[in-house]
Protein backbone atom coordinates (compact mmCIF):
# COMPACT_ATOMS: atom_id res chain seq x y z
CA UNK A 1 0.00 0.00 0.00
CA UNK A 2 0.91 3.32 -1.17
CA UNK A 3 2.24 6.03 1.08
CA UNK A 4 -0.62 8.29 -0.60
CA UNK A 5 -3.20 5.80 0.04
CA UNK A 6 -2.43 5.54 3.16
CA UNK A 7 -2.92 9.33 4.08
CA UNK A 8 -6.47 9.03 1.95
CA UNK A 9 -7.55 6.01 3.67
CA UNK A 10 -6.71 7.87 7.20
CA UNK A 11 -8.81 11.30 5.74
CA UNK A 12 -11.66 8.72 5.12
CA UNK A 13 -11.27 7.14 8.75
CA UNK A 14 -11.29 10.80 9.93
CA UNK A 15 -13.87 12.34 8.14
CA UNK A 16 -16.13 9.45 9.33
CA UNK A 17 -15.47 9.80 12.76
CA UNK A 18 -15.84 13.55 12.83
CA UNK A 19 -18.69 14.20 10.71
CA UNK A 20 -20.95 10.77 10.97
CA UNK A 21 -24.47 12.25 9.94
CA UNK A 22 -22.84 13.36 6.90
CA UNK A 23 -21.40 10.03 5.89
CA UNK A 24 -23.96 9.07 2.97
CA UNK A 25 -23.77 6.84 0.07
CA UNK A 26 -26.17 7.04 -2.51
CA UNK A 27 -26.81 6.65 -6.48
CA UNK A 28 -27.62 10.27 -7.91
CA UNK A 29 -28.04 9.24 -11.93
CA UNK A 30 -30.15 5.93 -12.22
CA UNK A 31 -30.21 4.31 -15.76
CA UNK A 32 -31.55 1.10 -17.00
CA UNK A 33 -35.32 0.21 -17.63
CA UNK A 34 -33.64 -3.26 -18.21
CA UNK A 35 -36.54 -6.53 -17.62
CA UNK A 36 -36.42 -7.82 -14.05
CA UNK A 37 -36.57 -10.84 -14.64
CA UNK A 38 -32.94 -10.10 -16.54
CA UNK A 39 -29.64 -12.79 -14.55
CA UNK A 40 -26.79 -10.36 -14.38
CA UNK A 41 -23.04 -11.88 -14.86
CA UNK A 42 -19.90 -9.97 -14.25
CA UNK A 43 -16.57 -10.17 -16.08
CA UNK A 44 -13.04 -8.60 -14.55
CA UNK A 45 -10.79 -7.08 -16.50
CA UNK A 46 -7.58 -5.55 -15.08
CA UNK A 47 -9.40 -1.86 -15.08
CA UNK A 48 -12.76 -2.28 -15.36
CA UNK A 49 -16.07 -5.16 -13.97
CA UNK A 50 -18.67 -5.12 -16.91
CA UNK A 51 -21.70 -6.29 -15.37
CA UNK A 52 -24.18 -8.13 -18.10
CA UNK A 53 -27.27 -9.85 -18.60
CA UNK A 54 -26.65 -13.73 -18.92
CA UNK A 55 -26.37 -15.16 -22.42
CA UNK A 56 -24.02 -12.14 -23.80
CA UNK A 57 -20.85 -13.66 -22.80
CA UNK A 58 -19.32 -12.73 -26.07
CA UNK A 59 -20.81 -9.12 -26.42
CA UNK A 60 -19.19 -8.56 -22.75
CA UNK A 61 -15.81 -9.69 -23.88
CA UNK A 62 -15.64 -7.63 -26.87
CA UNK A 63 -16.72 -4.65 -24.91
CA UNK A 64 -14.00 -5.53 -22.15
CA UNK A 65 -11.27 -6.08 -25.20
CA UNK A 66 -12.08 -2.97 -27.13
CA UNK A 67 -11.91 -0.69 -23.13
CA UNK A 68 -8.43 -1.90 -22.09
CA UNK A 69 -7.17 -1.18 -25.61
CA UNK A 70 -8.26 2.75 -25.78
CA UNK A 71 -7.84 3.21 -22.51
CA UNK A 72 -4.14 4.09 -22.66
CA UNK A 73 -5.00 5.96 -26.22
CA UNK A 74 -7.42 8.26 -25.28
CA UNK A 75 -5.43 9.10 -21.90
CA UNK A 76 -2.26 10.54 -23.79
CA UNK A 77 -3.20 13.71 -24.94
CA UNK A 78 -5.24 14.38 -21.57
CA UNK A 79 -1.97 13.76 -19.60
CA UNK A 80 -4.08 12.48 -16.47
CA UNK A 81 -2.92 9.39 -14.59
CA UNK A 82 -5.96 6.94 -14.40
CA UNK A 83 -6.29 6.95 -10.12
CA UNK A 84 -9.84 5.50 -9.88
CA UNK A 85 -10.50 2.17 -8.98
CA UNK A 86 -11.84 -0.55 -11.26
CA UNK A 87 -14.88 0.88 -12.88
CA UNK A 88 -18.57 -0.95 -12.92
CA UNK A 89 -19.57 -0.66 -16.51
CA UNK A 90 -23.07 -2.37 -16.59
CA UNK A 91 -24.38 -3.21 -20.54
CA UNK A 92 -27.78 -2.74 -21.12
CA UNK A 93 -28.33 -5.31 -24.02
CA UNK A 94 -32.58 -5.14 -23.66
CA UNK A 95 -33.19 -2.08 -25.29
CA UNK A 96 -33.53 0.36 -28.66
CA UNK A 97 -30.99 3.09 -27.01
CA UNK A 98 -28.07 3.50 -28.91
CA UNK A 99 -25.87 5.65 -26.33
CA UNK A 100 -23.53 5.45 -23.46
CA UNK A 101 -22.94 7.28 -20.39
CA UNK A 102 -20.31 8.02 -17.88
CA UNK A 103 -21.75 8.90 -14.24
CA UNK A 104 -20.11 9.65 -10.89
CA UNK A 105 -21.72 9.17 -7.89
CA UNK A 106 -21.37 6.10 -7.87
CA UNK A 107 -18.74 5.99 -10.49
CA UNK A 108 -19.46 3.84 -13.57
CA UNK A 109 -19.79 3.44 -17.31
CA UNK A 110 -23.05 2.55 -18.67
CA UNK A 111 -23.38 1.27 -21.98
CA UNK A 112 -26.46 0.78 -24.22
CA UNK A 113 -25.14 -2.05 -26.71
CA UNK A 114 -27.75 -2.12 -29.69
CA UNK A 115 -26.60 -0.17 -32.69
CA UNK A 116 -28.09 2.78 -34.09
CA UNK A 117 -30.60 1.65 -36.63
CA UNK A 118 -32.31 4.63 -38.20
CA UNK A 119 -28.41 6.26 -38.76
CA UNK A 120 -25.88 4.27 -38.00
CA UNK A 121 -22.64 4.42 -38.04
CA UNK A 122 -19.68 3.17 -40.49
CA UNK A 123 -17.91 1.39 -38.28
CA UNK A 124 -18.71 -1.52 -35.58
CA UNK A 125 -20.42 0.24 -32.68
CA UNK A 126 -18.38 -1.29 -30.00
CA UNK A 127 -15.55 -0.06 -31.39
CA UNK A 128 -16.85 3.79 -31.14
CA UNK A 129 -18.27 3.67 -28.35
CA UNK A 130 -15.50 2.30 -26.53
CA UNK A 131 -13.55 5.44 -27.24
CA UNK A 132 -15.95 7.55 -26.50
CA UNK A 133 -16.65 6.35 -23.57
CA UNK A 134 -13.11 6.21 -22.93
CA UNK A 135 -12.49 9.75 -23.23
CA UNK A 136 -15.22 10.55 -21.08
CA UNK A 137 -13.26 8.17 -18.04
CA UNK A 138 -10.17 9.91 -18.83
CA UNK A 139 -11.73 13.24 -18.40
CA UNK A 140 -13.23 12.29 -15.02
CA UNK A 141 -9.75 11.80 -13.65
CA UNK A 142 -9.33 15.55 -13.49
CA UNK A 143 -10.92 14.57 -10.30
CA UNK A 144 -8.46 13.14 -9.07
CA UNK A 145 -5.95 15.75 -9.23
CA UNK A 146 -4.37 18.82 -7.85
CA UNK A 147 -6.26 20.18 -5.76
CA UNK A 148 -9.54 18.66 -6.06
CA UNK A 149 -7.99 15.02 -4.91
CA UNK A 150 -8.04 16.96 -1.30
CA UNK A 151 -11.77 17.45 -1.20
CA UNK A 152 -12.49 13.73 -2.22
CA UNK A 153 -12.29 12.84 1.73
CA UNK A 154 -15.14 15.26 2.72
CA UNK A 155 -17.13 14.96 -0.58
CA UNK A 156 -16.95 11.77 -2.09
CA UNK A 157 -17.30 10.95 -5.56
CA UNK A 158 -19.34 13.83 -6.80
CA UNK A 159 -15.85 15.89 -7.16
CA UNK A 160 -15.02 14.17 -10.57
CA UNK A 161 -18.80 14.80 -11.76
CA UNK A 162 -18.87 18.47 -9.98
CA UNK A 163 -15.41 19.33 -11.74
CA UNK A 164 -16.28 18.10 -15.13
CA UNK A 165 -19.58 19.84 -15.04
CA UNK A 166 -18.08 23.41 -13.51
CA UNK A 167 -14.94 23.55 -15.72
CA UNK A 168 -15.09 21.71 -19.23
CA UNK A 169 -18.64 21.67 -19.65
CA UNK A 170 -20.94 19.82 -22.14
CA UNK A 171 -18.91 21.46 -25.20
CA UNK A 172 -15.50 20.74 -24.38
CA UNK A 173 -16.05 17.42 -22.73
CA UNK A 174 -18.66 15.82 -26.09
CA UNK A 175 -16.54 17.70 -28.73
CA UNK A 176 -13.23 15.92 -27.26
CA UNK A 177 -14.55 12.75 -27.02
CA UNK A 178 -15.61 12.76 -30.34
CA UNK A 179 -12.56 14.26 -32.04
CA UNK A 180 -10.69 11.10 -30.09
CA UNK A 181 -13.20 8.74 -31.33
CA UNK A 182 -12.51 10.53 -35.18
CA UNK A 183 -8.57 10.35 -34.68
CA UNK A 184 -8.65 6.70 -33.55
CA UNK A 185 -11.32 4.46 -35.20
CA UNK A 186 -11.33 4.83 -39.05
CA UNK A 187 -14.72 6.69 -38.67
CA UNK A 188 -16.18 8.84 -36.24
CA UNK A 189 -18.47 11.57 -36.18
CA UNK A 190 -15.80 14.33 -37.49
CA UNK A 191 -15.32 12.09 -40.91
CA UNK A 192 -19.21 12.50 -41.39
CA UNK A 193 -20.59 14.77 -43.64
CA UNK A 194 -23.24 15.71 -41.65
CA UNK A 195 -21.99 15.82 -38.37
CA UNK A 196 -20.67 19.67 -39.31
CA UNK A 197 -23.31 19.94 -42.61
CA UNK A 198 -25.10 22.83 -41.40
CA UNK A 199 -22.10 25.24 -40.02
CA UNK A 200 -21.04 24.18 -44.07
CA UNK A 201 -24.35 26.05 -45.29
CA UNK A 202 -24.32 29.09 -42.64
CA UNK A 203 -20.77 29.79 -43.05
CA UNK A 204 -20.96 29.68 -46.75
CA UNK A 205 -23.88 32.36 -46.51
CA UNK A 206 -22.25 34.13 -44.60
CA UNK A 207 -23.83 33.25 -41.09
CA UNK A 208 -20.99 34.38 -38.93
CA UNK A 209 -21.26 34.23 -35.23
CA UNK A 210 -19.76 34.17 -32.11
CA UNK A 211 -18.34 31.30 -29.74
CA UNK A 212 -22.00 31.74 -27.14
CA UNK A 213 -24.50 32.62 -29.95
CA UNK A 214 -23.57 29.25 -31.43
CA UNK A 215 -23.08 27.47 -28.22
CA UNK A 216 -27.05 28.41 -26.63
CA UNK A 217 -28.74 29.48 -30.33
CA UNK A 218 -32.05 31.73 -29.98
CA UNK A 219 -35.61 31.33 -30.32
CA UNK A 220 -34.86 33.06 -33.77
CA UNK A 221 -31.66 31.13 -34.94
CA UNK A 222 -31.21 27.93 -34.90
CA UNK A 223 -27.57 26.53 -33.72
CA UNK A 224 -26.32 22.54 -34.07
CA UNK A 225 -26.14 20.52 -30.51
CA UNK A 226 -23.12 21.31 -28.38
CA UNK A 227 -20.80 18.00 -29.68
CA UNK A 228 -20.57 19.67 -33.07
CA UNK A 229 -19.79 23.26 -31.55
CA UNK A 230 -17.38 21.22 -29.03
CA UNK A 231 -15.75 19.43 -31.92
CA UNK A 232 -15.28 22.32 -34.43
CA UNK A 233 -13.46 24.31 -31.54
CA UNK A 234 -11.16 21.62 -30.23
CA UNK A 235 -10.41 19.99 -33.88
CA UNK A 236 -10.13 23.48 -35.42
CA UNK A 237 -7.49 24.50 -32.55
CA UNK A 238 -5.70 21.24 -33.03
CA UNK A 239 -5.57 21.78 -36.54
CA UNK A 240 -5.04 25.00 -37.68
CA UNK A 241 -2.84 25.79 -34.49
CA UNK A 242 -1.19 22.91 -34.30
CA UNK A 243 -1.96 22.29 -30.36
CA UNK A 244 -2.75 18.53 -29.94
CA UNK A 245 -2.41 18.93 -25.78
CA UNK A 246 -5.09 21.67 -25.74
CA UNK A 247 -6.88 19.64 -23.25
CA UNK A 248 -3.86 18.24 -21.47
CA UNK A 249 -3.02 22.10 -20.69
CA UNK A 250 -6.64 22.86 -19.81
CA UNK A 251 -7.38 20.35 -17.06
CA UNK A 252 -3.91 20.64 -16.27
CA UNK A 253 -4.41 24.42 -15.40
CA UNK A 254 -7.86 24.12 -13.60
CA UNK A 255 -6.54 21.10 -11.31
CA UNK A 256 -3.39 23.60 -10.21
CA UNK A 257 -5.85 26.76 -10.22
CA UNK A 258 -9.32 26.24 -9.11
CA UNK A 259 -10.62 29.56 -8.98
CA UNK A 260 -8.95 30.37 -13.19
CA UNK A 261 -11.93 31.89 -15.24
CA UNK A 262 -12.25 32.23 -18.59
CA UNK A 263 -9.72 28.46 -19.17
CA UNK A 264 -10.64 28.06 -22.25
CA UNK A 265 -10.38 31.54 -23.92
CA UNK A 266 -6.77 32.23 -21.98
CA UNK A 267 -5.60 28.58 -23.23
CA UNK A 268 -6.61 29.16 -26.99
CA UNK A 269 -5.42 32.66 -26.89
CA UNK A 270 -1.95 31.14 -25.30
CA UNK A 271 -1.73 28.63 -28.92
CA UNK A 272 -3.08 31.18 -31.56
CA UNK A 273 -1.70 34.43 -29.74
CA UNK A 274 -4.91 36.46 -30.62
CA UNK A 275 -7.95 37.06 -28.75
CA UNK A 276 -10.58 34.01 -28.41
CA UNK A 277 -13.10 36.03 -30.67
CA UNK A 278 -10.55 36.56 -33.39
CA UNK A 279 -9.27 32.95 -33.02
CA UNK A 280 -12.22 31.20 -33.06
CA UNK A 281 -13.09 33.65 -36.36
CA UNK A 282 -10.19 32.12 -37.97
CA UNK A 283 -11.06 28.77 -37.50
CA UNK A 284 -14.38 29.39 -39.06
CA UNK A 285 -13.04 30.98 -41.63
CA UNK A 286 -10.36 28.36 -42.56
CA UNK A 287 -12.91 25.78 -42.14
CA UNK A 288 -14.74 27.29 -44.53
CA UNK A 289 -11.55 27.73 -46.93
CA UNK A 290 -11.61 23.84 -46.56
CA UNK A 291 -15.08 22.82 -47.46
CA UNK A 292 -14.83 25.69 -50.18
CA UNK A 293 -11.94 23.72 -52.11
CA UNK A 294 -13.42 20.11 -51.62
CA UNK A 295 -16.64 21.77 -53.30
CA UNK A 296 -14.53 22.69 -56.50
CA UNK A 297 -13.20 19.92 -56.33
CA UNK A 298 -16.33 18.02 -56.77
CA UNK A 299 -17.82 20.13 -59.61
CA UNK A 300 -21.15 21.42 -60.21
CA UNK A 301 -23.86 20.90 -57.52
CA UNK A 302 -27.92 20.61 -57.67
CA UNK A 303 -29.60 24.16 -58.08
CA UNK A 304 -32.14 25.10 -55.11
CA UNK A 305 -34.92 26.72 -54.74
CA UNK A 306 -36.23 28.80 -51.71
CA UNK A 307 -39.77 26.99 -50.84
CA UNK A 308 -40.86 29.05 -47.74
CA UNK A 309 -39.02 32.25 -46.55
CA UNK A 310 -37.85 33.05 -43.00
CA UNK A 311 -39.98 33.36 -39.94
CA UNK A 312 -39.89 35.02 -36.55
CA UNK A 313 -38.88 32.15 -34.47
CA UNK A 314 -36.60 29.24 -36.59
CA UNK A 315 -38.33 26.30 -37.56
CA UNK A 316 -36.32 22.89 -38.30
CA UNK A 317 -37.61 20.98 -40.71
CA UNK A 318 -36.20 17.26 -41.63
CA UNK A 319 -37.38 13.94 -42.80
CA UNK A 320 -38.36 15.49 -45.99
CA UNK A 321 -40.39 13.27 -48.58
CA UNK A 322 -41.76 14.06 -51.90
CA UNK A 323 -45.09 12.14 -53.40
CA UNK A 324 -47.63 13.17 -55.77
CA UNK A 325 -46.39 16.40 -56.63
CA UNK A 326 -46.33 17.05 -52.78
CA UNK A 327 -43.30 17.85 -49.90
CA UNK A 328 -43.82 16.21 -46.70
CA UNK A 329 -41.67 16.51 -43.72
CA UNK A 330 -41.41 16.87 -39.99
CA UNK A 331 -41.31 20.40 -38.24
CA UNK A 332 -39.98 21.24 -34.81
CA UNK A 333 -39.06 24.63 -32.92
CA UNK A 334 -38.35 25.43 -29.41
CA UNK A 335 -41.79 26.65 -29.77
CA UNK A 336 -43.18 23.85 -31.68
CA UNK A 337 -43.59 20.15 -30.96
CA UNK A 338 -42.53 17.95 -33.67
CA UNK A 339 -45.51 17.75 -36.19
CA UNK A 340 -46.03 15.98 -39.74
CA UNK A 341 -46.76 19.12 -42.30
CA UNK A 342 -47.00 19.63 -46.21
CA UNK A 343 -44.99 22.09 -47.52
CA UNK A 344 -46.09 24.54 -50.46
CA UNK A 345 -47.00 28.11 -51.15
CA UNK A 346 -47.54 27.73 -47.60
CA UNK A 347 -46.83 25.38 -44.65
CA UNK A 348 -50.06 23.56 -44.05
CA UNK A 349 -50.04 21.47 -40.60
CA UNK A 350 -51.32 17.68 -41.19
Amino acid sequence: MTRRTVIRKALLLLAASLFPVMTAWGQFYPGGGDPGSIRWRTLRGSRYEIVYPAGMDSLARAYASRLEEFRPKVSVSTGLPWRSRRIPVVMHGYTTTSNGMVSWAPRRLELYAQPQVHDPEPLYWQRNLAVHESRHLSQMQAGYTGVFRWMRPLFGEIVPGAVSGVYPGPALLEGDAVVAETALTEAGRGRSADFLEYYHWAFDNGDWRDWYRWRYGSWKYYAPNHYALGYLTIAGDRVFYDDPLFMQRYFRKISRRPLRTGNMRKEMKAASGKSFRATFREIQDSTLAIWRRDDKARGTFMGENLVYGPTRQYEDYSDMVAAGGRIFATREGKAITKELVEIGDKVRRI
